[in-house]
């Protein structure tokens, strides 16, 4: 008898066996469920972009003149296509660093906005049409603080998935 099959299993310095598992099913959990919720609030915001184009079409007008639509389409495209793949788990990792990337340029628009103390709203689609300056900045302090959270979330996705990947074997037949 050698001493592999003898030994027991090796504890970490973090604890033991069964509470490192219940961890990691908890970090796979949130990481199965994290982007399909970022997915529905892509497809939430294309929807509410659709149906209602002006807001949108006005903060993107303020900065870009003479490309509003193009742009808008382009969004509302890229924000469809995203959250379908977000939902269904289509190319994970691409997506999941696809919409980090996206909520990143979101962040960076919410924040411009706010520093330029810009007349517009933030143009998110979520039904922001307040006229004064005021009801504005605290409109898009609002949606900075959902979209930084989303970003908080996706970020931790992107990392936790590549830290998981790495750290576990693919099964037979898994393909990542």
């Amino acid at each position: 008898m050698s001493t592999a099959e003898t030994s027991p299993p090796t504890l970490s310095r973090s604890g033991d066996w069964a509470t490192e598992s219940r961890w990691s099913s908890r970090i796979r959990g949130l990481l199965k469920y994290g982007p399909v919720l970022v997915g529905g609030v892509l497809l939430y915001a294309a929807f509410q972009k659709a149906l209602s184009p002006a807001l949108t079409l006005e903060s993107l007008g303020w900065a870009f003149a003479g490309y509003e639509w193009p742009i808008l389409l382009t969004l509302i495209v890229v924000e469809v296509v995203l959250g379908a793949c977000l939902i269904f788990h289509v190319w994970p990792r691409w997506t999941m660093t696809a919409a980090f990337v996206l909520l990143a340029v979101f962040l960076s628009w919410l924040i411009y906005l706010q520093a330029t103390n810009a007349p517009v709203p933030c143009g998110c689609g979520m039904g922001q049409s307040a006229t004064d300056a005021e009801s504005l900045a605290h409109g898009r302090l609002l949606a900075m603080a959902r979209v930084g959270a989303l970003f908080l979330a996706m970020f931790l996705g992107v990392l936790g998935e590549r830290c998981l990947s790495k750290s576990e074997p693919l099964a037979e037949g898994d393909q990542r």
